[in-house]
């Protein structure tokens, strides 16, 4: 099968052309937990590059971060004025834009490469990858099951917080939970392996998924 039946596959599978037509913005309440901790957080994202994530434990703000105009920045819980995030931590950011708002079939006018990959079993999954490079030379696979043509894995190597430890090492994560908004399907349930030691090193459940909100521009400037 061509690279371009699999992307038309999975784009009408998660609600079709015309949900990314209409898609401007998301926002998505979530709970995570990571080895040595468990927050909530609000992400709010626009396709035109902006986004911001709120950090709240026990109901109280303990870190932000956000992009305007490309420009990445992080607010510690007592800080007064934001710092700028690293290169990499601004990319993670940029890419977290990507994955959130834009479909496969946009990638390639966006200026990555999307290549097809030999198949991968996984479990007793006969997954059709597709490797995604962006325009800074960062890769991605993404695993596609052609049962129901949904992503459900991808595997990169990355840093899971660049700006706290850059250390790279190669990342799976799982898709799962997934439930339709506004048409638009998408998984409500992600957990995040370290395939060099085999732990899980995050978990996220989305508690809300808001499709186009109303959002103050305001919000994504740099405190």
């Amino acid at each position: 099968m061509k690279l371009e039946n699999i992307i038309e596959n999975h784009i009408n599978a998660i609600g079709g052309l015309r949900i990314f037509n209409e898609l401007r913005s998301l926002q998505t309440e979530f709970h995570l937990v990571e080895p040595t901790f468990e927050v909530d957080g609000i992400y709010i994202a626009e396709r035109s590059g902006q986004m911001r994530v709120d950090i709240f434990s026990n109901n109280v703000r303990v870190f932000s971060e956000g992009l305007n105009n490309s420009e990445g920045w992080q607010l510690p819980q007592d800080a007064k004025v934001s710092t700028p995030t690293s290169s990499d931590g601004t990319r993670a950011l940029l890419h977290g834009i990507e994955n959130h708002l834009f479909g496969l079939h946009e990638l390639s006018l966006r200026g990555y490469h999307l290549e097809l990959m030999d198949k991968e079993i996984i479990g007793d999954i006969d997954y059709l990858v597709i490797r995604i490079t962006y325009s800074d030379n960062h890769s991605i696979s993404r695993y596609v099951n052609p049962a129901n043509w949904l992503i459900e894995l991808s595997r990169e190597n990355r840093a899971l917080h660049p700006d706290i430890d850059p250390t790279e090492t190669v990342i799976e994560t799982q898709y799962s939970d997934f439930r339709k908004v506004n048409n638009l399907l998408k998984p409500f349930y992600e957990k995040t392996i370290n395939l060099t030691t085999n732990d899980t090193i995050q978990t996220t459940m989305v508690k809300q998924l808001t499709v186009n909100p109303n959002i103050d521009p305001n919000i994504f400037k740099r405190p």
